[in-house]
């Protein structure tokens, strides 16, 4: 079973995330109805089995559904940084990441879509937006979701780049369906392999543990999950875990 089969389960459609930086808790079900809107309109752009999509965003129930609106599809998803460090640009960042998986269309935050990125966009011939620019976008053709064979790409995961030239790494859909097993494996294991219930994360999308803990993991084993930004937890690390704590999280991991 591939991750978008994982999704579509009725077991776990009453499921929920929550975001706490947006306020807003969706059910799985309303997730599978906006994966589905959103796979509708990266279509209308083209979008098909193996285009690489770029996702310069923060962590947000619309990069989630974007997330799997692009496997819905069996296309790649390419999470990159929404910043980068004082040894390159952005732009600079980003052309080197294209120059390995030639983007098919770059979905960037609203706030980070400048006109400078638009620009260098355009002087490139590459099809980007912003996310309410996807939003605005009219397509109301019904679409199933695409085979996935095992040999798929699903990711290209970069190294972030911040002090050298980011460097990707393919996951294809088996590799990917066994990192998620090895980690129920992990995670259930201490506890004398009884079902977590619940997940709660802050790291970025872009970074594998974000990927494989915050927006796999819980549709993988049908659990509750909390997903927020780096900046929610930042700003105010005790509301975080006096958060968990009311929502009884089993499961949340952080970067050193």
């Amino acid at each position: 079973m591939d991750i978008v089969s994982k999704l579509l389960r009725k077991e776990i459609a009453e499921k929920t995330w929550y975001f706490p930086a947006e306020n807003r808790e969706l059910t799985v079900a309303a997730l599978v109805e906006r994966v589905q809107d959103y796979a509708k309109k990266l279509a209308s752009l083209g979008v098909e089995k193996g285009d690489c999509i770029g996702f310069i965003n923060n962590n947000s129930s619309d990069l989630i559904c974007l997330l799997y609106a692009c496997w819905y599809l069996n296309a790649v998803a390419v999470p990159l940084r929404t910043n980068t460090g004082k040894h390159q640009t952005f732009e600079d960042y980003v052309e080197r990441c294209d120059e390995i998986c030639d983007f098919r269309l770059l979905v960037l935050d609203d706030d980070i879509y400048t006109d400078s990125f638009e620009r260098w966009a355009f002087d490139r011939d590459k099809l980007a937006c912003s996310i309410s620019q996807l939003c605005a976008r009219d397509a109301t053709s019904d679409i199933g979701p695409a085979p996935i064979c095992p040999e798929d790409i699903a990711i290209v995961q970069f190294s972030s780049g911040s002090t050298g030239k980011p460097k990707g790494v393919i996951v294809d859909h088996r590799m990917m369906m066994a990192q998620l097993r090895n980690l129920e494996e992990l995670f259930t294991a201490p506890i004398g392999g009884t079902a977590v219930n619940s997940y709660a994360l802050w790291a970025p999308v872009n970074h594998d543990m974000g990927m494989f803990v915050g927006v796999l993991s819980p549709i993988y084993q049908g659990v509750n999950n909390i997903l927020a930004p780096p900046a929610f937890y930042m700003r105010n690390p005790v509301r975080w875990f006096v958060m968990m704590a009311e929502r009884k999280v089993e499961v949340a991991m952080f970067t050193n």
